[in-house]
């Protein structure tokens, strides 16, 4: 009898690349499937969010970060610091049913080093299909003059829970 070749198999299509939200960058793309430093969102105006004795990022956060929890962690599991170049960190709020504000945190060689190289920028929406839009207010001394409390975790405030 002849014999037949099996079927041919097909992989599946890729995924399509990530986008990043409407009005940001495209080094955020994809950010809410990263991983998180914090295990549970972090409430509005708890005392998590009020490090520097107000809540700055209102809205219920999450801290994402584009670098694999393992490739964090040192000795014992405790989180290793300073952050490698090349790590984003992005706090995104959300009030109510969608995310109006993300903050990030981007290390860069050579951009700010009296501050760890981070370059701070933050965008604000007011619905949740509007653009995020930024401003000079939104970026540098702005944020890093809260952040400058959290040094000894390369000016971090959230940092990766066990």
């Amino acid at each position: 009898p002849a014999t037949t070749a099996p079927p041919a198999t097909t992989a599946p299509p890729p995924a399509p690349p990530a986008r990043p939200l409407r009005g940001l960058p495209g080094y955020t793309a994809g950010f809410e499937d990263w991983d998180r430093l914090n295990r549970s969102p972090i409430p509005d105006n708890s005392p998590d969010a009020r490090r520097v004795g107000f809540d700055a990022h209102g809205g219920v956060k999450n801290v994402h970060v584009n670098r694999p929890p393992a490739r964090l962690r040192g000795p014992g599991g405790a989180q290793r610091f300073p952050y490698p170049g090349g790590t984003i960190l992005v706090k995104a709020a959300s009030s109510g049913d969608f995310i109006g504000l993300v903050a990030v945190m981007r290390k860069i060689r050579g951009v700010d080093p009296a501050r760890g190289d981070w370059e701070f920028i933050e965008w604000k929406r007011s619905s949740e299909g509007g653009r995020f839009e930024t401003s000079p207010g939104l970026t540098g001394a702005t944020c890093w003059g809260c952040h400058a409390s959290a040094v000894d975790t390369d000016w971090v405030f959230t940092i990766l829970e066990r």
